[in-house]
């Protein structure tokens, strides 16, 4: 899990090449053959990057599942570094690690519950802010500029936060504040109208 499973980034082509990739009126028939044997190259090493990163994903939720299903102290541990590296790197495959773990809740023991409790409360609290944490999975192609993933804004914190609610019950522990989460409205009691 440490090694082996690292996505890849999309190939970044150089500045030459989008000097060539660049469309006009009057392209001459060679410039349109090498523009779209370039195009070709470059889908192609694009589509073989999405496809190295799907297997890895496949692989990191089954070994995130035996992980968490061993019980053992080194297999929580290696479960909770990969979450760090996944917050760190700003990746959504961090929802996976968390919904691995809210799984296995209702199994834990207390002393188990309280380290995955105390751990991922920790992460929490240090990220604060929402971020943009990026799918390796979901390509968004593009021919006139370098290819990328797909993106979105996602708080870890709240996240974190509503699986540790969830360990609270098995680790005996209080329930923490959801950050950016306002209180609900004390609705006002409308005395009833007097019968005439």
């Amino acid at each position: 899990l440490r090694n082996d499973c690292r996505y890849k980034s999309m190939p970044a082509l150089p500045k030459a090449t989008w000097a060539l990739l660049a469309q006009s009126d009057n392209d001459t028939p060679e410039r349109k053959q090498r523009r779209n044997k370039t195009l070709r190259k470059k889908a192609g090493d694009e589509r073989a990057v999405v496809k190295y990163n799907r297997t890895v994903n496949v692989l990191e939720r089954t070994i995130k599942h035996l992980l968490v299903m061993i019980n053992d102290q080194a297999a929580d541990e290696t479960l909770l570094q990969r979450l760090n590296y996944e917050c760190d790197h700003n990746r959504t495959t961090f929802e996976d690690t968390l919904a691995v773990i809210k799984s296995e809740t209702g199994k834990m023991k207390q002393d188990r519950a309280k380290i995955f409790y105390d751990r991922l409360k920790t992460m929490a609290l240090r990220s604060k802010r929402p971020k943009q944490y990026s799918d390796p999975t979901k390509p968004i192609y593009k021919t006139d500029k370098n290819s990328l993933f797909e993106s979105r804004k996602i708080n870890f914190a709240v996240s974190a936060i509503k699986v540790v609610n969830v360990l609270a019950t098995a680790a005996h522990e209080p329930a923490a504040k959801v950050p950016d989460e306002k209180p609900p409205k004390k609705q006002r009691r409308v005395p009833p109208r007097p019968r005439r």
